[in-house]
């Protein structure tokens, strides 16, 4: 019973977020004055909730046009995989996240921890922003079902939020999923690995 009710608050509140947001940017206030301070409030508390109740619904990915499906063919690291797309194998850099060097510490933890989700897996591909890096890797959100693999590794504490220039769409609620996994001692956090304050790449 308590979790249908933090579920139908969860929904609630981003029907109200989502109404308000578009309500903003349509009005054109957000391009001139930015967004309102409580939005910035709002989002990591229904980002929260819907991490911890395994949910979609601060997520529309799979119906954006330019999903992929794929298969994965070898995890190279904790952030990076190769999959078979479209009749090639192609290297995938996952958006929104960090995960340690091979000459670091945790490397082969958050690498196992990526491979326990994604190997052999048929995952669906969505991009936020930029298509490719520099070194011509795919930038995408990978999903595994309704499982996004970035925001689970985050919350397991194998992996750090970084806002990529543009690509920012799930990053506050990465932020926040990370404070909570390094409060609580979770996956490479104990080891420091990840306390450079420094969110941008």
């Amino acid at each position: 019973m308590k979790r249908f009710i933090i579920l139908i608050m969860a929904v609630t509140g981003f029907l109200i977020y989502s109404e308000l947001n578009i309500s903003l940017k349509e009005s054109g206030y957000i391009a001139n004055y930015g967004y309102p301070f409580y939005i910035s409030k709002i989002e990591p508390v229904l980002a929260s909730l819907a991490a911890r109740l395994n949910l979609s619904i601060l997520e529309d990915d799979l119906s954006l046009r330019g999903r992929e499906t794929a298969r994965v063919t070898r995890v190279i690291d904790g952030d990076t995989i190769d999959v078979f797309l479209n009749g090639e194998v192609r290297r995938i850099r996952y958006v929104g996240i960090n995960t340690p060097e091979r000459d670091e510490p945790c490397f082969k933890e958050s690498t196992r921890a990526n491979s326990r989700l994604v190997r052999g897996a048929r995952v669906a591909l969505v991009r936020d922003e930029s298509d490719s890096d520099q070194y011509g890797r795919l930038l995408r959100y990978v999903y595994v079902g309704d499982v996004l693999v970035e925001r689970e590794l985050v919350t397991q504490g194998f992996a750090e939020s970084v806002l990529y220039a543009n690509d920012d769409k799930h990053f506050r609620e990465f932020r926040s999923l990370e404070k909570e996994a390094a409060k609580a001692g979770l996956g490479c956090h104990p080891t420091g690995i990840f306390d450079d304050n420094n969110s941008r790449r």
